[in-house]
């Protein structure tokens, strides 16, 4: 009976186990998805965040020109705007 006893002992020094299970089944597979996880954040959601803001960055940059502030300037697109709809009008009549 000793023996029966003492078995029980070392397995319920052991856990039975569990803790290792539960180690190689759950927790190292979540840990691993996490690390996936963080690494699709990092290159692939910020990469497209911050490539659209350069995006907008860069197109702002190149886009203020046109906003001088100068009603003679906003005048005379308005003016050549309307010159080449009237001869797309005409030539298409």
């Amino acid at each position: 009976m000793a023996r029966n006893l003492q078995f029980l002992y070392r397995a319920s020094q052991n856990k039975l186990g569990v803790d290792e299970f539960y180690d190689r089944v759950f927790v190292k597979r979540l840990l691993t998805a996490a690390w996936l996880a963080s690494v699709f954040d990092a290159m692939g959601i910020d990469g497209v965040v911050h490539g659209l803001a350069a995006l907008v960055q860069a197109t702002g940059r190149k886009l203020r020109a046109l906003q001088s502030g100068q009603a003679q300037s906003y005048v005379l697109g308005m003016f050549i705007g309307a010159v080449i709809i009237l001869a797309v009008v005409w030539l298409s009549a």
